[in-house]
């Protein structure tokens, strides 16, 4: 019986042995994983840097281009205003010398 006894316990020694192992084994890798998951984020974050810096600076033109074609559009529209009541203006005044 105190055979059986011991060699029961030196399973259990063994399977925490064992436990303790795997438990270390995880606990590296999780590290590793950790690690690597920092370096690639690292990574990415160096490597997206210019392209933000050209994305800023394509909306900054985008947004100067937009307001310069709209100021145009508004310039076009005030011209076509005064031509049209210039229009409107000389055709009354026809009418006014033809009635004389």
């Amino acid at each position: 019986q105190h055979s059986a006894s011991k060699a029961q316990q030196g399973r259990v020694d063994a399977l925490a042995s064992a436990g303790e192992a795997l438990s270390q084994q995880l606990s590296d890798r999780a590290e590793e994983a950790a690690r690597h998951r920092g370096q690639t984020a690292a990574a990415l974050e160096e490597a997206t840097r210019p392209l933000s810096s050209e994305v800023r600076q394509l909306q900054a033109q985008c947004r100067a281009l937009e307001a310069a074609l709209a100021a145009q559009a508004k310039a076009e529209a005030r011209r076509a205003s005064l031509e049209t009541s210039r229009a409107g203006g000389l055709e009354a005044g026809l009418d006014l010398l033809r009635e004389r």
